[in-house]
Formats: structure tokens, sequence, C-alpha cells
């Protein structure tokens, strides 16, 4: 059975769970410090990077019956323009981008919970958006959701 998403892009639609749930483990479950911290941080904008660029591996991908409709996914969103926005913040040096939100086109302040007992850390990152801060991995949670929602799967599942 053909998948939803169309064959090719079905690709990529794994590449991004699997670096959200590599953005999860950092934020939420935890993990043992055996890298540098950069590389962690580098995790979670290759999750914005390829989270926006779902839409480029639909689009093309003539398995796909999405691939007319999805030009339009994440314009009603809120959580889906900041991630466009980091998204072409990492890619490029200067942005020029009329009508972002945010202050600054890369991820901002970062808190580390470090636990003894297990030697583990979590990490949060934040955006800094005109208004307000807000943290980056509800803002992945919530581009998940989304795209879960469009490609018609649960949200829920992995």
């Amino acid at each position: 059975m053909p998948s939803r998403i169309g064959e090719r892009a079905e690709e990529q639609w794994k590449r991004v769970k699997r670096y959200f749930q590599r953005f999860r483990d950092l934020s939420r479950e935890g993990l043992i410090h055996n890298s540098n911290s950069e590389t962690y941080v580098d995790d979670v904008y290759a999750f914005f990077v390829n989270c926006y660029h779902l839409k480029d591996w639909i689009q093309p991908d003539d398995t796909s019956p999405l691939r007319g409709s999805v030009g339009g996914f994440g314009r009603a969103s809120s959580a889906f323009p900041i991630c466009r926005d980091i998204c072409l913040g990492v890619k490029h040096l200067v942005v020029d981008r009329p009508g972002s939100d945010l202050s600054e086109h890369r991820l901002g302040r970062r808190a580390v919970d470090f636990n003894a007992s297990t030697g583990g850390f979590t990490m949060r990152v934040f955006v800094r958006l005109r208004t307000e801060e807000r943290e980056a991995y509800e803002i992945a949670e919530q581009c998940m959701h989304e795209w879960s929602e469009f490609l018609g799967e649960d949200p829920e599942s992995g």
C-alpha cells in the first residue's frame, strides 16, 4: 500500500521524527553528557531544518497525494513560521526576512539541568521573539502535531 505522504517523501518524514526524538531526549528525557555541548544544539537546528524542508520533499514526490496541497501547509500556524525562520537563520549568514517575529534568526538562551544521581542532563533551548521568549521544544512539538494532522497520522504515535 503506498504511503499517504509519498514513497520518497516518507524518507524525510522519518528523518524529521528521528531528529524530534533526539530533541525530546535532550529537552525532556535527559542524556548522558558524552559529546561537545554544541553537538546537542546542532541536533536542535537539524530538527528545524528537516522539519521545514519536509514540504520540499512532498511537493515533487509524484507518489504523494498531498503534493498539490502541501504548499499552503503552515500558513495558519503560529509555530511553523518560527520553524522556517530558525531554518533560514542556520542556513544563511544574513537573513533579510520581512515579517519575521524572531528578534534574531538563531536559537537563544539555554538552560541546562544536571541530575547528579543519574549523571544525565537536560537542556532547554529558547527562541527570542519580539514580544516574548518561547521554548524551542514547545515550538517543535506544535510543528510535529501539525505535520501529523496534515499527514493523517496520530500525533501521539512516534
